[in-house]
């Protein structure tokens, strides 16, 4: 299930760099440059596929790294064949804000909104140019609708809810103008929240992937799928 069909060539000089680790990218509030980064996580721990945050878990503040950072990476990760991801912040949620579902005309909502799109096109398409074409992204879990369902919901409401995040979630994605090389992956939340934290199943990544507009599905950036076990 993926946002553009990608083929097995588009991973061609990645087989060797599926397997890595969730990395820390500060420690006591001390940030480190990018290239030290991975550069350590390889050549002291062998990972060849580092994934950190660009940023604290729960802040849309995202990193700015310097010119020379980025480009002494590409360099290394190109030079040594290695792939990075990032986790996008928990708290975004292409369903909707303040309790409230997406674009339904609240300007306050919107402009968050447009916080989260614009925070994914700045961390793919740095993403894109530090990876070689085809690897690594930014991996996010879409959204929830259990801030706009009541805790004595029944199921037939719950069900609802649930549908309308989704397209809520396409609507999001198809605002997106991905930049070069720039792959968004999105990760399930293992049926938490009574289903409510989406997607919660293959069947609703799939339903997105049908859902998004050809120009999303079909653009030469786009992005796939992370299974989250438990």
């Amino acid at each position: 299930v993926l946002l553009k069909g990608l083929k097995d060539s588009n991973f061609a000089g990645c087989e060797c760099a599926r397997y890595g680790a969730h990395v820390q990218f500060q420690t006591k509030g001390r940030k480190f440059p990018l290239y030290d980064l991975v550069k350590y996580r390889y050549e002291i721990r062998g990972m060849k596929l580092v994934q950190c945050f660009f940023g604290g878990r729960l802040s849309m503040k995202r990193t700015q790294f310097s010119e020379e950072d980025i480009e002494k990476t590409k360099a290394y990760v190109s030079k040594n064949g290695l792939v990075v991801y990032t986790h996008f912040p928990y708290t975004a949620s292409l369903t909707g804000c303040n309790g409230r579902y997406a674009h339904e005309g609240n300007a306050e909502d919107e402009a968050k909104m447009k916080l989260y799109r614009d925070a994914i096109v700045y961390e793919t398409g740095l993403l894109g140019r530090i990876n070689r074409p085809g690897c690594g992204g930014s991996v996010i879990h879409p959204g929830s609708v259990g801030p706009m369902v009541s805790k004595k919901a029944d199921q037939e409401t719950i069900d609802a809810a649930i549908q309308k995040g989704i397209q809520k979630i396409i609507q999001s994605l198809d605002m997106i103008k991905f930049e070069k090389n720039a792959f968004l992956v999105l990760e399930n939340s293992s049926a938490e929240n009574k289903g409510m934290k989406l997607p919660s199943k293959v069947s609703q990544l799939g339903a997105i992937f049908k859902g998004v507009s050809r120009k999303t599905r079909g653009h030469p950036e786009g992005g796939g799928e992370c299974l989250q076990k438990g």
